[in-house]
């Protein structure tokens, strides 16, 4: 798994360097692996959608490909947004293998959920969580083997990931999750979302944007939303 991450990382640098600067592009590589490294765990390598053997087509159509959210570009998100409730719960939607669940328990929540609709990936999460969790102090996790379009978003959540998971539609019924779920138990609420394609769309549910990240060349690559 070392090698073979070392090769994933060497074919990053190699596509990463003139668009993004070398420095930049170092500091993702660097932080990738030493992750995976000191946790033990494999998150890094990607999954196309092809390779996903567990999906029926139709569920195909309105997914992307598995690609974990940069280690830097996480810590940095969360480094920037000061006023996070980590007393309550973190939800990932779309966790694929868990590293977002990861760097969340190491960023404070002790409380952390994922959403993921291929069975070969949750597999791979909990076996990641279960290493993880030898190396870190004790938090609490579950992982749903579903469709994040119909999930019942637990009321302790009041943090949502997403890291370019899935189409327009999807969004569109985890927007109306998100209000069933304040309906039911009213607070402040942050979505965070990486690779954000259809971010317009939730400033049109009446979330105000609070944070907006980009890379060296100014392409966003991160952006928050709350609504309280």
């Amino acid at each position: 798994m070392f090698w073979q991450n070392i090769a994933s990382m060497y074919r990053f640098i190699k596509s990463s360097w003139r668009r993004r600067g070398f420095q930049y592009t170092i500091n993702i590589a660097i932080k990738e692996l030493w992750f995976e490294w000191r946790y033990g765990v494999e998150t890094i390598e990607l999954v196309a959608l092809d390779d996903m053997l567990d999906i029926d087509s139709e569920l195909k159509a309105m997914a992307t490909k598995y690609q974990a959210t940069y280690v830097h570009t996480f810590q940095g998100f969360l480094d920037e947004l000061n006023d996070v409730d980590y007393e309550n719960g973190f939800l990932d939607l779309g966790c694929g293998k868990g590293r977002a669940l990861m760097l969340a328990v190491l960023a404070g929540f002790k409380w952390v959920a994922g959403v993921e609709f291929s069975e070969q990936l949750v597999e791979i999460c909990e076996q990641n969580i279960s290493t993880f969790s030898e190396k870190t102090d004790k938090f609490e996790y579950d992982i749903t083997l579903g469709d994040a379009g119909i999930y019942h978003i637990p009321d302790n959540v009041c943090f949502i990931y997403m890291a370019n998971p899935f189409s327009e539609d999807i969004i569109k019924s985890v927007l109306k999750n998100i209000d069933e779920t304040l309906a039911r138990k009213p607070r402040p609420i942050t979505i965070g979302y990486t690779t954000p394609i259809f971010a317009p769309l939730i400033a049109k549910y009446g979330y105000k944007r609070i944070l907006e990240q980009k890379d060296p060349q100014g392409i966003v690559t991160a952006v928050a939303y709350r609504k309280n």
